[in-house]
């Protein structure tokens, strides 16, 4: 019985353990590589006037950066419009 017991309190331990992880992870995760999550602050904070960049160029640089972060592009060369000027942007 006591064995029994035992297991139960090992198994929910491990089961808290696990289920906080998996909220860090997914929290983590997320809003790191969810392009809705950029959106919405971009929104919030007027990045767009702040960097002088329409929102579709700066959505474009967001999804390169996200990519690169992810491991699908090999370098983080952007090329796009700011203030109306063509830039070019290269971190290697």
């Amino acid at each position: 019985m006591m064995q029994k017991k035992t297991f139960l309190v090992a198994c929910a331990v491990v089961s808290a353990i696990s289920l906080v992880l998996i909220i860090a992870l997914v929290g983590i995760h997320l809003p790191s590589f969810g392009m809705w999550f950029y959106y919405w602050q971009y929104g919030a904070n007027d990045t767009y006037t702040y960097v002088q960049m329409q929102p579709v160029h700066l959505h474009q640089v967001t999804h390169h950066m996200i990519e690169y972060m992810r491991g699908n592009t090999p370098d983080l060369q952007i090329y796009t419009y700011v203030n109306g000027i063509f830039a070019h942007f290269s971190v290697i």
